[in-house]
């Protein structure tokens, strides 16, 4: 629940007289919604979702993200998560997947999932920075990998940054917003 943002209690009165569980996650809204409540939800994670994600009018000026993952019920939550905080995505459940996808177009950002069938999330990142046409596009391990040596694999290899499943959504926003800002500078995060 507090990865989410939220938190979880319980009450009780002794026992045989049963537990109330309770327990709060903050709504998130898209940024549509959001707009539209006329900020009568003022909940923080609302708010900084529309501003992090620096949403232009209209779908073909959102930032796009290729999301390489292959579960689909993590795919779903990270595309929802992307989806609510204004980005648009792409979706990829393989290397070789996202390798071609990345043939024909070219996103402001890549969610790399690190344990992949086939060509895990490193390969694939060492493939994607080795080529001079996509050796520009920002790449943000994905993954539950978090032994001490990970997140150096994973810069050695050209990640850019480093998220931890579960996903905490503050560290969520906050690193894409940063990094697709400094994209969008010409600065480097």
């Amino acid at each position: 629940m507090e990865l989410h943002g939220g938190h979880i209690s319980v009450e009780s009165e002794g026992d045989t007289k049963g537990s109330v569980f309770t327990f709060a996650i903050p709504l998130v809204l898209t940024c549509d919604e959001y707009r539209e409540s006329g900020s009568i939800i003022s909940g923080p994670e609302s708010a900084t979702q529309c501003s992090h994600a620096n949403i232009l009018s209209g779908e073909s000026n959102r930032p796009r993200i290729l999301v390489v993952e292959d579960n689909s019920a993590n795919m779903k939550l990270i595309t929802n998560l992307l989806e609510a905080g204004g980005y648009s995505t792409l979706q990829a459940f393989s290397a070789e997947e996202a390798i071609n996808i990345l043939k024909t177009q070219t996103p402001d950002l890549i969610l790399m999932d690190i344990s992949l069938p086939g060509t895990d999330g490193l390969k694939a990142t060492k493939v994607i920075k080795s080529n001079p046409d996509t050796s520009h596009v920002t790449v943000v391990a994905l993954t539950a990998h978090s032994m001490k040596d990970d997140e150096s694999r994973a810069k050695e290899v050209g990640c850019d940054a480093y998220i931890l499943k579960p996903i905490d959504t503050r560290i969520f926003y906050s690193t894409l917003s940063g990094l697709i800002k400094s994209e969008g500078s010409g600065a480097v995060a």
